[in-house]
């Protein structure tokens, strides 16, 4: 792949953290539109829906019928004809003559001056069009036979009732392609009677850790060796997106071997990470988190790549130079009247992993932003279900 000469990533050696991510960003759409580079990341494969989790959604999801299949009662009540509410008096007054069952449809004729005793899903019965909520409702005797009466003002004619395809209509695309599935996505699925879904082939990644101090888990560390705690790291992150995971290893810091293992890996994945040069995690996991992540979503063929951002209110002051964009360690908790609050994890020092370990979030501090003080409220993101 060519590149001009004005591409930022290759003559810019500073990019704000936003400048970096658009870059990123710019240079895998390339990527993903050069079928001589990335050729297999858009294969599609069918999977049972309970397989499907954390996958991502090849093809639209296209209904097989409408959602409701029938019009159907949104509630608890009793369904009638609701031009009664058209009469004159404040007070109407409707006969009970049976009930309607959710999966067990009432066949009987009700007329206008009655009433169905209906549960919530039940479908509507021919010519009735309003549901008025049991709780509105007072039950009375009316010429030895069970009736309601109810105030007419609280509810207007069509209330309470879902109409055939009211949620989705038979053709129209119940979840979107790129979509990351998740819990409630199958449920949905389930719904329509869905049991297989299309998803994209999981992206190959490649991981391994150069250096040669590093030291493999399990043996004894000699003078000036460290285990390699990023390639564990990696293979933590890498499976919280639910891809595939080639682990290479360790390759000592010798030209030849990096290129060798470099070459093999090309061969099985469609990327490669690879750390060295730092002795601790806690690197690893922030630049991964801030611009890897996002870019293996889009290679992938995910459509949201970005990680949701919140709010909560700083517990103790943050010191903060202008200038630069910082990520900082924290754990995110609650005041006792329900406001959410974060405070960091103590020194952001590259080597105290141990605080990476406690802390639930990044407080992020914007490239312009400076001081921070007690009760300002500030940009948070959440490790859960991302990290």
């Amino acid at each position: 792949m060519t590149q001009s000469p004005s591409d930022p990533i290759l003559l810019s050696t500073s990019l704000h953290v936003d400048e970096a991510r658009k870059a990123i960003a710019s240079l895998v759409n390339v990527l993903i539109h050069e079928s001589q580079y990335i050729n297999t990341t858009h294969d599609k494969e069918c999977i049972a829906l309970d397989q499907a989790i954390d996958r991502i959604l090849a093809e639209d999801l296209l209904s097989p019928i409408d959602v409701p299949a029938a019009d159907n009662s949104a509630m608890d009540g009793y369904a009638f004809h609701g031009v009664c509410l058209d009469e004159s008096g404040q007070t109407v007054v409707l006969q009970i003559i049976g009930t309607a069952y959710a999966g067990k449809p009432y066949d009987g004729k009700v007329e206008p001056g009655q009433c169905l005793k209906i549960m919530t899903g039940a479908l509507m019965p021919q010519g009735l069009d309003t549901v008025v909520p049991q709780e509105f409702t007072t039950e009375l005797s009316l010429n030895d036979k069970l009736a309601i009466e109810f105030n007419r003002t609280l509810l207007k004619r069509g209330e309470n009732r879902r109409l055939r395809g009211e949620d989705l209509q038979k053709g129209k695309a119940a979840i979107s392609a790129g979509r990351i599935l998740r819990p409630s996505d199958l449920g949905l699925a389930a719904s329509l009677g869905i049991a297989e879904l299309k998803v994209r082939r999981r992206l190959k990644v490649a991981i391994l850790s150069s250096g040669d101090e590093l030291c493999p888990l399990g043996q004894k560390l000699e003078a000036g060796s460290i285990y390699d705690s990023n390639r564990y790291s990696l293979i933590g992150l890498l499976n919280r997106l639910n891809l595939e995971i080639i682990d290479c290893g360790i390759v000592r810091d010798d030209p030849s071997a990096l290129k060798q293992a470099f070459f093999e890996a090309a061969k099985v994945a469609d990327v490669l990470i690879c750390s060295g040069g730092v002795s601790v995690g806690e690197a690893v996991l922030v630049t991964f988190y801030q611009f890897v992540r996002s870019a293996l979503l889009q290679l992938n063929g995910a459509s949201q790549t970005s990680p949701p951002i919140t709010q909560a209110i700083a517990q103790d002051p943050i010191r903060k130079r202008a200038g630069r964009t910082e990520f900082q360690r924290a754990i995110l908790g609650r005041r006792e009247d329900g406001k959410p609050t974060v405070r960091t994890t103590g020194s952001q020092g590259a080597g105290i992993l141990r605080s990476m370990s406690e802390a639930n979030c990044f407080i992020i501090l914007n490239h312009e932003q400076g001081n921070v003080a007690a009760g300002e409220w500030v940009d948070v993101a959440l490790f859960e279900g991302l990290l």
